[in-house]
């Protein structure tokens, strides 16, 4: 666990290379600028975070008025224009006094979301969970919900204005989210005909995507939809965020989710970092957000979201301690120490230099 105990901001990211959190927990980062956890100064490079945590962190004066997505963004991560990659992973109980309670990427880099969830995140501006501006963001297996937003997206908002923004989201739940009506649970990108894929996926209320009601699996996009109009929108039936089980925070499917069995194996995501050890990286991740134990497909077919309803099964996630020995990557010398943040070395004026404050 690194925290800030709310006087200081956790990592400032400065120079170019990429950058690895995982295992970890970071909390209590604040600042007046912008990533009350993480804050990228520079363009070039990524940000890779793995099952870890990143709760309790603020950015900015909340209740001042926000000036625009570079003002106090980004409560939890401000991912300035580097790629950004979440895996295993919970965003949580982050604020922002402008836009991206959880998560603000404000630039061109890549958001990749998988297997992770996003809740209770608040932004005055827009994007509670998360806010993307210019960049492809891609959302897979993962649980958005419980966030809020002062202005439109209260799950995801984005600046929708065609200047190279879009938005995939495929296997994941988006539901119980708020903001001023925009778009409670997302935004759609500019141009949404053309840059926004929704498939097999569950969005509580559609004000604000462009899609259509369907109280039932679409029969193309395999998609549930609500329409506030009609209803309220589609419960997901979800538990309260909590230990279900692995080293990360979940909201775990209640009995009779119409999450469950609705999601699409074909667009599983490969399991690329070898979580099971059994040197397969083609095959679709086998795991849940909670890891080693809980299968991601159980009863044939894969839940929507990051949790995969099953019997509960005995936590068998490895833990990660700051006694582990660096493992180094021979071909890129990346070390990764289990429990703590990593980074390519090298010249620390250049490359992947961190710096506490």
């Amino acid at each position: 666990v690194i925290s800030g105990d709310g006087s200081s901001r956790l990592f400032n990211l400065l120079g170019d290379g990429d950058v690895i959190f995982e295992g970890v927990t970071l909390t209590g980062g604040n600042t007046n600028g912008n990533g009350g956890a993480i804050q990228a100064t520079s363009d070039d490079g990524s940000i890779t975070i793995r099952r870890s945590t990143i709760t309790g962190n603020s950015s900015g004066s909340i209740g001042t008025e926000p000036t625009g997505n570079n003002n106090y963004g980004g409560g939890g991560i401000f991912a300035g224009s580097r790629s950004l990659v979440i895996i295993d992973s919970t965003i949580s109980g982050n604020s922002a006094a402008a836009d991206g309670g959880g998560i603000n990427s404000p630039g061109e880099g890549a958001v990749t979301l998988i297997n992770s969830t996003v809740s209770g995140n608040t932004s005055d501006g827009r994007g509670g969970g998360l806010y993307f501006d210019d960049g492809e963001t891609l959302i897979v297996n993962s649980t958005i919900t419980d966030n809020s937003a002062g202005r439109a997206g209260g799950g995801i908002g984005n600046l929708n204005d065609d200047a190279g923004e879009t938005l995939t989201i495929h296997n994941s739940l988006i539901a119980g989210n708020t903001d001023d009506g925009t778009g409670p649970d997302f935004v759609a990108p500019g141009a949404a005909e053309s840059n926004l894929e929704v498939l097999s996926s569950l969005i509580g209320v559609n004000t604000g995507t462009t899609l259509d009601e369907s109280l039932e699996p679409d029969r193309t996009t395999g998609n549930l939809v609500g329409d506030p109009t009609n209803a309220s929108g589609i419960d997901p039936m979800l538990g309260p965020l909590q230990d279900n089980g692995g080293p990360t925070a979940t909201h775990a499917l209640l009995d009779g989710s119409p999450a469950i069995d609705n999601a699409d194996n074909t667009l599983l995501p490969e399991d690329l970092n070898d979580s099971d050890g059994d040197g397969d990286t083609d095959e679709p991740i086998p795991f849940d957000q909670r890891g080693v134990g809980f299968a991601r497909v159980f009863n044939a077919t894969a839940d929507m979201g990051a949790f995969e309803l099953q019997p509960e099964t005995p936590n068998q996630q490895p833990n990660f301690t700051a006694t582990n020995p660096p493992a180094v990557d021979q071909d890129s010398g990346a070390q990764t120490v289990a429990g703590f943040a990593t980074f390519d070395p090298g010249d620390p004026s250049e490359a992947g230099q961190m710096v506490l404050g």
